[in-house]
């Protein structure tokens, strides 16, 4: 990574941030404790001022302590070009809430695991370009069996898109840029996956759910989901963010963050295009996605589940694994609930909570 790329904070790396910040007080809160392992930390700070992803987890760390909550965050941080860019920043805060390692972080994997013994982590992988993300390497640290861990990757479709095409081509150095993609798999077996002739976006979705299927597989993360992070100017899709946990209660909490995120991002897309000159009812069209808050939409997908009788819990689950991840939140899903008991449809409860059973009519 160029020290060009931190002299200010791109746009659409507010998305990325406003999730990592909001998870990590979200995790702390649920586990107690949490330590964010950023493998690719950067300076800390943009040279704009605009807060890096070390700064952002060790400013809620240091709230946690100085307010006295009753969950503590701690920051892992390694990097290379920039390390002492990285120091300064760092340096700002409590050395109890920091460790730093100078270099690549493959070659620090034995002194990260040491330093997270049997605590819970969030492994940040958050690297500028497709290198970095290498399984070989990155399962020695999720798979851990004693403790909770978490993954919260940087995907880059772009660099992977461009990457797979060498699937039919015959340049000379085809089978080493080919080889990037096997070592980030594990293997070479998504070579037989990826339709190189079926349209950008379906063998995009090919290459992201090859990655999927390994953290599930190889991982041993039971739940796996995908936020597109989209350039707020031009629409463009810059990256995935990839996250994947063991525990349904992960889920629900990501779940949470990422459909509140994504109407902050979608406010800021519009405020955009308005300054442009466009009205809020093209907008609309022109964005072609689910509204923030789709109550009745909501509504109608949870009649079609087809169950006389399924916990909250169940339901959630079900839905947000089959397409509403990001986009209604367990608040949302009650709102529901409530409407279709307003109309009659579903038997009348005193209370919505995860072990509470939900019971269709007709």
């Amino acid at each position: 990574m160029t020290s060009e790329f931190f002299n200010e904070r791109k746009a659409w790396s507010i998305d990325k941030h406003s999730i990592l910040s909001s998870y990590a007080v979200t995790a702390a809160r649920i586990l107690g404790h949490l330590t964010v392992v950023d493998l690719m930390a950067g300076a800390g700070q943009y040279d704009d001022g605009a807060p890096g992803s070390p700064l952002i987890v060790l400013e809620r760390a240091l709230e946690a302590e100085t307010k006295n909550y009753k969950y503590r965050i701690k920051g892992v941080f390694t990097e290379t070009d920039m390390y002492s860019d990285l120091a300064k920043t760092l340096g700002q805060f409590p050395s109890s809430l920091w460790t730093a390692f100078e270099g690549e972080w493959q070659s620090h994997i034995p002194s990260i695991l040491k330093e997270l013994g049997d605590d819970n982590a969030l492994i940040f992988p958050d690297p500028y370009g497709a290198k970095g993300i290498e399984w070989e390497t990155l399962s020695q640290l999720v798979n851990r069996p004693d403790a909770v861990t978490e993954v919260l990757v940087n995907f880059n479709i772009q660099h992977f898109r461009r990457l797979a095409g060498f699937l039919e081509s015959d340049a000379p150095h085809r089978n080493s840029w080919l080889a990037v993609i096997d070592r980030t798999m594990g293997d070479t077996h998504w070579r037989e996956k990826v339709d190189m002739n079926a349209d950008s976006d379906e063998h995009d979705a090919q290459i992201v759910e090859e990655y999927l299927s390994r953290l599930r597989k190889r991982g041993g993360f039971k739940y796996t989901e995908t936020y597109p992070v989209n350039d707020p100017e031009t629409e463009r899709l810059k990256y995935y963010l990839i996250y994947g946990t063991r525990h349904i209660r992960g889920l629900e909490a990501m779940n949470d963050v990422v459909v509140r995120v994504y109407a902050q991002a979608l406010d800021r897309r519009q405020s955009v295009q308005l300054q442009r000159g466009f009205q809020a009812d093209f907008m609309a069209e022109m964005f072609e996605e689910p509204q923030v808050d789709p109550i009745e939409e909501l509504a109608q997908a949870i009649r079609t589940v087809g169950r006389p009788a399924v916990t909250f819990r169940q339901l959630y689950l079900r839905m947000v694994q089959d397409g509403w991840f990001g986009k209604a939140s367990s608040a949302h899903f009650r709102a529901a609930i409530r409407l279709l008991i307003s109309r009659g449809q579903v038997e009348d409860m005193s209370s919505i909570s995860n072990t509470d059973v939900i019971r269709f009519k007709g």
